[in-house]
């Protein structure tokens, strides 16, 4: 990504590997900081714009015949959505492999529901939901018209196999997102 920053007194460019619109906020968010503390230009291009995605776990990855995108490492509603709005513009077609978002109190069922509600909308191809959510992101994406042979739950943590298989049989070429909360350890799947 190209970043142009604007400051009261410079303007200067940072290339940077990041692609998501989360964490170039971030990126720019940091930069507004540390040109608010003064560093000069040349102070923050260089440490910028050496962030790459293996720091923040946002990847693109290849197992096997498998594309994937993996951001698995922490989830949130926003950070999903986030995720399923950047793929649906930068791929061809995408499906969506998410799990339990955790520490969302008594909102969990509904935000997940979002979630697969978001999946629908944005176009994933196909929606692999797993864990104890795995029915409340189904019902969301149903409730937007996803096809339910296209929406494969698994809600046994403890079997990642399952889902490993789902994706098997049904993949077709199509870019993978991966998204859980760290604890998940949704990586067991790939």
């Amino acid at each position: 990504s190209r970043i142009i920053i604007k400051t009261k007194s410079d303007e200067f460019e940072i290339i940077s590997p990041l692609s998501s619109e989360h964490t170039l906020n971030s990126l720019i968010l940091s930069v507004a900081a540390a040109s608010a503390i003064g560093l000069s230009p040349a102070e923050i291009i260089k440490p910028a714009s050496q962030i790459d995605n293996n720091m923040l776990r946002q990847k693109y990855i290849s197992v096997g015949p498998f594309k994937i995108y993996d951001d698995s490492y922490n989830s949130s509603p926003d950070a999903v959505i986030t995720d399923l709005r950047m793929l649906k513009e930068k791929e061809k077609s995408f499906s969506a492999l998410i799990g339990d978002m955790l520490e969302l109190g008594d909102k969990s069922e509904e935000l997940h529901e979002l979630v697969g509600k978001e999946c629908a909308k944005n176009k994933a191809v196909k929606l692999y939901a797993f864990g104890e959510f795995a029915k409340s992101i189904e019902k969301g994406a149903l409730s937007e018209g996803m096809d339910k042979k296209n929406i494969f739950i698994n809600t046994d943590l403890s079997r990642p196999e399952i889902t490993a298989f789902q994706i098997k049989e049904s993949y077709e070429n199509e870019r993978i997102l991966i998204k859980a909360s760290h604890s998940v350890n949704i990586s067991r799947v790939t």
